[in-house]
């Protein structure tokens, strides 16, 4: 992944959140870098609601690929490359948390 951002100034409180605890029903506008616009638009066009809904999709459709799963974002919902990213993160650092968690 080449992240022109330094990581470690992407992670909010929002992201911080997110690590804490399993995803749950978590709308997927709890996810750093995804506001409600986005959320709507995934939900219009992809169905995705929930948090989890956009983690399967990174997981399975995408096996992870964050690269891939960057661009997409921004191709298809006009994500910011920093807001992209940030959500890649978020994603990357919940599933290495939630194995640790055993949330999985």
């Amino acid at each position: 992944m080449s992240i022109r951002f330094d990581p470690c100034n992407l992670r909010s409180r929002k992201f911080q959140t997110i690590l804490s605890e399993p995803l749950g029903d978590k709308l997927v506008s709890n996810l750093p870098g995804i506001g409600r616009q986005t959320q709507e638009n995934l939900q219009k066009t992809e169905r995705i609601i929930k948090a989890k809904d956009l983690l399967e999709k990174f997981m399975f459709e995408f096996q992870s690929n964050d690269e891939e799963f960057r661009l997409w974002l921004m191709n298809n919902y006009g994500l910011h490359e920093y807001r992209a990213t940030e959500c890649c993160l978020a994603l990357m650092d919940y599933i290495e948390q939630a194995k640790k968690n055993q949330w999985f």
